[in-house]
């Protein structure tokens, strides 16, 4: 019984968050994008840009939240999902290094800060011992 109510309580939980999940989606639904799909940095309450640059980790968090949605049965999650790892992957991902990658790009899409995968590969305070 004490795993049917642990459910329980968490379904209760989530619906009870829902309304938020919903308010937070669809605000960054309409104005956390620019015209080419990119996600921008900071969107305002009022929606507008507050940091216009482009960076991985944002497109990153929607590409998991929308997979979320998708499998709780949010229509065309899915499809946002698989066009934004499309995004990520040809505006952020890059062979020229060989493992390197694009961490942020200006408003006008032009690469401000690029990241090679030695930075990420090991953990801060674990390298070159």
């Amino acid at each position: 019984m004490g795993l049917v109510a642990a459910v329980v309580r968490a379904r209760t939980a989530a619906a009870a968050l829902q309304p938020y999940v919903d308010a937070l989606y669809g605000h960054a639904d309409r104005h956390g994008f620019d015209s080419q799909g990119l996600i921008v940095d900071e969107v305002l309450l009022d929606g507008s840009h507050h940091t216009t640059s482009r960076r991985i980790w944002p497109i990153a968090e929607a590409i998991k939240a929308n997979l979320v949605e998708a499998r709780l049965g949010r229509s065309g999650s899915e499809k946002k999902a698989a066009a934004l790892a499309g995004l990520l992957r040809d505006r952020f991902l890059t062979s020229d290094p060989a493992g390197a990658g694009i961490d942020r790009l200006d408003r006008r899409r032009r690469v401000r800060e690029q990241v090679h995968a030695r930075q990420h590969a090991v953990p801060p305070g674990l390298g070159d011992r």
